[in-house]
């Protein structure tokens, strides 16, 4: 690749990033969150043992949805692997050339809810926050704190 198609590529992304930010900031867009991830391979292709890397994770929640979305390009749905332990997610996949492992600590979820979906490596998982029992007491209750405001 000549370095004038490298530059024009930056200069192609800086602008989209400019545009998104002047939309946002004018109130014409919904906020946005994009990353971008370079991968810079070397070697001989097909002489390269398997790399592990650690993926990044956003982890977001809406309502009574909890959201985890992790980045594993080139990784297709069933080379996905998702283990829960207790309160963590364990989320592995493998493509020729590597494999992601990532560890996320997860907050109170339903893990029988758990769904997720792969498309061009992006892994979206969702799960049901946990809601508390109700015959549960709330933590921060002291019931020697009881006041009556009727009294002067």
């Amino acid at each position: 690749m000549s370095d004038t198609n490298r530059d024009d590529r930056f200069r192609d992304i800086s602008e989209i990033i400019r545009k998104l930010m002047e939309q946002t900031m004018e109130g014409q867009g919904a906020p946005v969150t994009f990353s971008v991830n370079f991968i810079i391979a070397s070697g001989v292709p097909g002489n390269n043992p398997q790399k592990t890397v650690e993926p990044e994770a956003e982890i977001y929640s809406i309502s009574d949805t909890s959201y985890i979305v992790v980045n594993m390009p080139g990784v297709s749905e069933e080379n996905i692997n998702l283990e829960i332990n207790d309160s963590e997610l364990l989320i592995t996949g493998q493509t020729e050339q590597r494999v992601y492992s990532k560890k996320v600590d997860l907050p109170p979820v339903e893990s029988e809810s758990m769904q997720y979906r792969c498309k061009n490596g992006v892994i979206d998982i969702t799960f049901q926050i946990k809601t508390p029992e109700e015959d549960e007491e709330p933590e921060n209750r002291d019931e020697n704190c009881i006041q009556d405001h009727n009294q002067p």
